[in-house]
Parts: C-alpha cells; structure tokens; sequence
C-alpha cells in the first residue's frame, strides 16, 4: 500500500475559504480529495500499514508537538509556479522548526519499518528565515490556457501573507483516483468561535459573520 502524511487546517480561516474555491476551479487533484493538507512526508511505500507502526507515527509526532501552539500558525509569504505538462500553482509557507524536526524524525520511523519513499531525499532542517523548500499546491491545471487563468486569478485573489491554523496531521492512504484520510495521527479541538472565521495577522483581525 502506499501512504502521504499530511498537515490539514481549520476550515473556519478566510483564506482555507478562498483557497478551496480556488482549487474546485483549477486543481484537477480536488477529485481525489477536497482536504486540503500541506504534505509533510512524501508517499511511501508499505507492505502493510500494521497498529503498532500507527502508534508509534502518533507517540512520534505528539512527542514533537503535542503542547505547543505556535507552529500551529502557518504563514504563508509567496505564490509560485510551475509551467510544465501539468502547469501548478502553489503556496509558499514559513515551515517551523518543530515540523521540520517532526518531518525528520518521521521519515527515519517509515525507513526503520520496512518502509519504502519514491523520493530518497531526506528532509533536512533549515533555519532560514522562510523555508522554501515546502510548498502547498492548490492548482493542478491541464493545458497551458487554464494556466494562465489560474496564474492571474491566484495573483489577484491572495492578498500575502497570510496565516493558516494547523488543525491536525492525518494519515492518507493513495488508491485509484482518490485520496482516502485513513488515520487522524493529531488532532486539535475546533476553535469555539463567535465568528464563521477568524483570520488575523500582525495583530490585525478579519472576521467573516455567520
């Protein structure tokens, strides 16, 4: 079986709205799933996703986070693109070092289980200021016209930075044509908010009412 593990956000931000109305538009993956998750380890490869190796992921991953906040604020500074057969459109986020070490300590649990990644490269810890090494696609587009529209359109609907709230980590497993979230590895309670969303940045706060 294959399997990614993935960062997923609160639906009650502005811009995870903005974000999903966008990619029912130009991301030909939203089929597979309407999640939107922030990769944090790659596919990989197991001969069977057994109790044991999902507890251990989990013991891992809360022994890196569970308790702490501040990485729970994603910020994201830059939209990029790449204009290949399959032309993307991505966001650029501030990893935290507390992901980046997650990541590591991850990828080497997988490996020590017999796990398999199609991409070998092991992700390394930068203390830049932006790490750009990650990224989040929400533009999956087919031919070079709907590219040019999703370009345009992403350059006039993100207003940058901006901050998404980190709502869990989850386990997903590939199958044809879809994405199934077979496993919630952490998960955060939803926000008791007076508002339908909360999206605030330097202390600045906008509020979408219900």
């Amino acid at each position: 079986m294959q399997c990614f593990i993935g960062l997923t956000f609160s639906e009650h931000f502005l811009h995870y709205k903005k974000i999903d109305m966008f990619r029912q538009r130009f991301d030909n993956k939203y089929s597979k799933s309407n999640i939107l998750q922030l990769t944090m380890l790659p596919p990989f490869e197991l001969k069977e996703l057994t109790h044991d190796l999902v507890d251990s992921i989990k013991d891992e991953i809360e022994g890196h986070l569970l308790g702490l906040e501040a990485w729970r604020n994603m910020e994201f500074h830059g939209i990029d693109f790449n204009s290949d057969k399959r032309g993307t459109v991505f966001l650029r986020p501030e990893l935290p070092l507390e992901l980046q070490y997650c990541q590591q300590s991850l990828w080497e649990l997988i490996l020590d289980s017999g796990g398999f990644f199609k991409k070998k490269r092991r992700p390394l810890i930068s203390t830049e200021e932006v790490v750009t090494k990650s990224y989040l696609p929400i533009g999956r587009t087919k031919g070079h016209e709907q590219f040019e529209s999703a370009v345009l359109t992403a350059k006039e609907e993100f207003d940058l930075p901006f901050i998404l709230k980190a709502s869990g980590i989850s386990l997903f497993e590939t199958v044809p044509g879809q994405w199934l979230l077979k496993e919630k590895l952490l998960e955060f309670p939803n926000e008791d908010l007076s508002f339908n969303e909360v999206d605030c940045f330097d202390g600045q706060i906008q509020a979408l009412h219900v």
